[in-house]
């Protein structure tokens, strides 16, 4: 992690009426907390990714498994598009971006076994990527700004 001399601070949570409490966190803890939700999301799109594969190779539409996961509200429907942004997978600038830095630091903190478990989400991942012709790197970009390559690679709008 890379600060941990700041002081406590306020969190309040964001996500709608009733839910809101004020929590006094330390820097490190807001570090934590946002590693966590990106590696998440991360992971949550590799698992929709998996589900899109079996219910493929099923013969099922993987649509209805994601508005039956997305109905249940501790599940909700975030990063359960397994084509957002035109690719399936992760990119953007956070998610691989904070999935490594985690890796990274459970390694210098000595816990493999957790770092070899986001390891297999990063590979994961690249598979993905790399079937449809793709790098980390290409999608390692805002949405806006993959859109726009890709646009201009193949002469036109999505």
């Amino acid at each position: 992690m890379v600060l941990s001399l700041l002081p406590k601070a306020p969190f309040m949570s964001p996500w709608g009426v009733g839910t809101y409490h004020r929590v006094e966190i330390t820097a490190t803890e807001a570090e934590i907390i946002k590693y966590a939700r990106n590696v998440h999301f991360a992971r949550k799109v590799n698992f929709a990714n998996l589900l899109a594969a079996l219910a493929n190779k099923l013969g099922v539409d993987y649509e209805h498994i994601r508005l039956g996961m997305a109905a249940d509200f501790r599940i909700g429907d975030s990063h359960l598009d397994v084509t957002h942004g035109g690719y399936r997978g992760f990119g953007g600038y956070c998610l691989p971006k904070d999935l490594d830095a985690l890796i990274a630091h459970l390694e210098r903190r000595g816990f493999s076994d957790g770092a070899e478990l986001l390891k297999a989400d990063r590979d994961f991942n690249k598979k993905l990527l790399k079937q449809q012709g793709l790098t980390l790197e290409e999608v390692s970009v805002h949405d806006a700004e993959w859109i726009r390559k890709r646009a201009t690679k193949t002469g036109g709008a999505n």
